[in-house]
């Protein structure tokens, strides 16, 4: 799509960059960044529309090197506003089978009415085994306000997608080759995604930015927000003589983010079997000195500042198109047309956009039809007359005929497509990390770790009792909150700690006295297991036809028993009982 509009839209600033084609590459037609007041955009939601329409009128009309012409856009929503998730479908299902496989298992996975979600999917790659694909949904109600905000200023919206997808696509094919972590270092949230050669395979929204660690370097020195930005650029994590309070002060600012984003690379490492490669760092907290060494410490893993794919030396301006990296993705995706695109025929139908167009042509054709004289149509003839009546009696009878079939379609679909469905009641299995005493019936399961924090005081107990209490109610608490928060996940979370490890607790027992109030911070771990690799497990014990029936088949039930723990080995055994059906 020519001269449309890469438009990278956040809380706290709107950029805009338009490419032209140069040969097998791009060149910038023109780019504009235009900063916004916290109050006109809010975690993605429009709160004011009217200041928010002349903002994006001032940025396009100051545009470098001339003003841009706001004809059509492609623009991303936040990334807390829509959900990335990666699906695996058995290879042997048919596309239409395919499609319920993916839709099913995204119900499962997003914690989301789908009557308020817009959708698309794209394969990632294919193996011996499955199809993997990269499936994303978006919050339709803020869709809806973004395309009426450009209706009302006359731009055509030719895409739609997410801050990740788009940043992806922005960034130096160089970075692409092996499996990445990209930091996103917002200003108010941090997004972190991972992706490989084949494309995105997932991505959290941290609500920890810049901004947060701005102003408390701010007060925390008692200076202006612009010396608490040149003290973030000049200072930052060094350790130069005279800065030491700086660094330690912004180590204490960036572990909460860097815990958050440890406890999702091991989680995923886990769940994929792969790991992480190397880091890149974008966004507005990349200014901070240091900072792309202490990613590179703390995460122990190769770390680089991004560059967008125009970086290649043959562009003068590289330094300033680094900073538009997300606009330059949306731009690039224009061209190359994604399918990860929420605005696709099937979402429009459901926006009413492509509804108000068969309207609209429906409205054109009537008025056509009515302005063909009532003198014209008097002098059709007596047979064309006839001919007419029998094609209406024809068009009933196949109205008909079609309708009686479609209230006939469940029963028509049973006989093609007889129900299949087995039960398994009261199955043993092992759950665990690993099977080090080669049970058969074995699922491989993750560790899953919660870290929480909290402080009591009781009153004439002593040390070792009071940490004993404090741990027993933080577990007794995850336990409780596994059982609430987590029943859509694809994988189930065995209610039951199997370690914990005490991260910190003050005062220390030499300090205590009695009645004095202690705080821990712990990590308990849980067992996840994915619902599929259970299933699997079960199916083996069938016979070998049945096996390939129950292969595509799904979970129509499920519930479990803990009938053991063994900490030492990290297993939980389970009685099991489960229903796959294909209806």
């Amino acid at each position: 799509m020519k001269n449309v509009i890469g438009l990278d839209m956040s809380d706290a600033s709107i950029e805009a960059i338009v490419l032209n084609k140069r040969g097998a590459g791009f060149g910038v037609a023109s780019y504009s960044r235009y900063k916004i007041s916290p109050d006109i955009i809010e975690a993605g939601r429009i709160i004011k529309e009217d200041r928010l329409k002349e903002a994006l009128l001032d940025m396009f009309k100051n545009g470098h090197p001339k003003p841009i012409n706001p004809g059509k856009v492609y623009f991303s929503i936040p990334e807390s506003r829509a959900f990335i998730r990666n699906i695996k479908v058995p290879k042997v299902l048919k596309p239409k089978e395919i499609i319920e496989a993916i839709q099913h298992q995204a119900e499962e996975m997003i914690p989301e009415q789908f009557d308020n979600l817009l959708t698309a999917y794209q394969e990632l790659l294919v193996n011996n085994n499955h199809r993997e694909y990269t499936y994303i949904a978006a919050q339709a109600d803020i869709v809806r306000s973004y395309l009426k905000l450009f209706k009302d200023l006359g731009i055509e919206v030719a895409g739609i997608t997410t801050e990740s997808i788009a940043a992806i696509a922005g960034l130096n094919d160089k970075f692409k080759k092996t499996t990445t972590l990209l930091l996103d270092l917002g200003s108010k949230v941090t997004i972190a995604s991972i992706f490989d050669s084949h494309g995105i395979r997932s991505s959290i929204n941290i609500d920890i930015g810049g901004n947060a660690i701005l102003v408390a370097v701010k007060e925390r020195f008692n200076i202006s927000y612009a010396e608490a930005e040149n003290k973030l650029r000049d200072v930052g994590l060094t350790s130069a003589p005279g800065d030491g309070e700086v660094m330690l002060m912004l180590q204490g600012q960036l572990q909460p983010l860097t815990d958050e984003i440890k406890r999702f690379v091991a989680y995923w490492q886990e769940m994929a079997g792969i790991k992480i490669e190397q880091v890149v760092l974008t966004g507005g907290l990349t200014q901070m000195r240091g900072l792309m060494d202490y990613f590179s410490a703390n995460l122990a893993v190769p770390t680089f500042i991004g560059e967008s794919f125009l970086n290649d030396h043959k562009n003068k301006d590289q330094v300033v198109f680094t900073k538009y990296i997300n606009a330059l993705g949306l731009a690039r995706l224009a061209s190359a047309r994604s399918e990860l695109n929420f605005y696709n025929d099937k979402n429009k139908i459901k926006l009413g956009v492509a509804a108000d167009k068969a309207a609209l042509k429906f409205k054109e054709d009537a008025l056509a039809e009515n302005s063909v004289s009532q003198d014209s149509r008097s002098d059709k003839s007596a047979w064309k007359k006839i001919l007419t009546s029998v094609y209406f009696i024809i068009t009933i009878i196949i109205v008909g005929l079609a309708g009686a079939v479609w209230f006939l379609r469940a029963p028509i679909k049973s006989l093609l497509n007889p129900k299949v469905s087995f039960d398994f009641t009261d199955k043993s299995v092992v759950v665990g990390v690993v099977n080090k005493d080669g049970v058969r019936d074995f699922v491989r399961a993750q560790i899953a770790p919660f870290t929480l924090t909290q402080q009591r005081d009781y009153k004439d107990l002593s040390y070792t009792e009071v940490k004993s209490n404090i741990l027993a109610d933080m577990s007794k608490q995850l336990i409780d909150g596994l059982n609430k928060e987590y029943t859509k996940e694809p994988f189930y979370l065995i209610p039951a700690v199997i370690s914990t490890t005490i991260d910190d607790i003050q005062p220390s027992q030499e300090n205590f006295t009695l009645g004095q109030a202690v705080t821990i911070k712990a990590t308990f771990q849980v067992l996840a297991i994915n619902q599929f690799n259970l299933k699997n497990v079960l199916v083996r014990q069938l016979e070998p036809d049945d096996k390939e029936k129950a292969v595509s088949l799904e979970i129509k039930a499920f519930n479990y028993n803990i009938q053991s723990i063994d900490a030492n080995s990290q297993t939980v055994n389970l009685r099991v009982n489960m229903t796959i059906s294909n209806k």
